[in-house]
């Protein structure tokens, strides 16, 4: 098949879930090609991304969201000199037999994102992290199917940083969910799911790590199967209109976060992985 995978740039978790699948060689025999999205907010500029969440979040939320960033591009460039392929933070690219295309990604409501997905004749995209919404004219592109790995368990949850949403709202449950793309945020059915106790996650990196390697299941035994069966000729579970949807954390919710003892990483858990 021809998969395209929508995903952004130097994203921890991204990287990791891409690891993954490699290893499972999820990808063999598949012609990928992997468009990587920059920036913050979605089309517009990294200085008005962060002014953005300076504004709503606040900078204490900013500043561990920038650490944990920069522990991850440090750990990615040691492990990549040093060939420590088991770790989740060893470039993705650089596996043996990932045979995947790379290439920056034009904001996907523009005339080039649809001609260069389109030139590519995607029987299948995968939305994996990325951070735009996929215009319809983009995800009817695919044969197979469109679909979106989304690290909460749908309905509940739906838009921007899950995990964190999860935890500050003291959840007991979280989740990764892989689902069809229609037109909402979120809302397209749903195709498989892994839910998990959210007891003893004390950090939005645990949380996050822990739906990725789910998350990484639930796409690899798609891939097997959507090979058999288009997406739109399998049983799937309706979205539930009910749920939740969450934007951009607050200043008042990263408050409640730290109040109920989280925190966003450990050092420990990044060299652990």
């Amino acid at each position: 098949m021809n998969i395209v995978i929508l995903t952004s740039v130097d994203h921890c978790y991204a990287n990791a879930l891409l690891n993954v699948l490699i290893r499972k060689n999820s990808f063999r025999n598949h012609h990928v090609l992997v468009l990587e999205q920059h920036g913050i907010i979605p089309g517009k500029s990294k200085f008005f991304g962060l002014i953005r969440y300076l504004n709503i979040a606040g900078m204490r939320y900013v500043f561990w969201q920038v650490l944990k960033q920069y522990t991850f591009y440090f750990l990615r460039n040691l492990r990549g000199k040093t060939g420590a392929v088991q770790s989740l933070y060893f470039p993705y690219w650089k596996q043996k037999g990932s045979d995947l295309v790379r290439a920056d990604c034009p904001r996907l409501r523009t005339d080039g994102a649809y001609d260069v997905i389109r030139k590519c004749k995607p029987d299948l995209i995968l939305s994996l992290l990325s951070k735009e919404i996929i215009p319809e004219r983009i995800f009817t592109l695919a044969g197979r199917g469109c679909v979106n790995l989304h690290p909460a368990p749908l309905p509940f949850y739906r838009g921007v940083s899950p995990a964190f949403w999860v935890l500050a709202n003291g959840g007991k449950t979280g989740g990764v969910t892989l689902h069809a793309i229609d037109k909402g945020i979120d809302t397209g059915n749903i195709i498989s799911q892994e839910l998990f106790p959210t007891r003893g996650l004390m950090t939005e990196h645990a949380l996050y790590m822990k739906a990725t390697k789910l998350g990484a299941g639930l796409v690899a035994d798609f891939l097997i199967q959507v090979k058999k069966i288009p997406l739109k000729n399998m049983s799937l579970q309706t979205n539930a209109t009910s749920g939740s949807y969450f934007s951009l954390p607050t200043k008042d919710a990263v408050e409640k976060f730290f109040k109920l003892g989280y925190s966003f990483f450990t050092l420990k858990e990044f060299l652990s992985s």
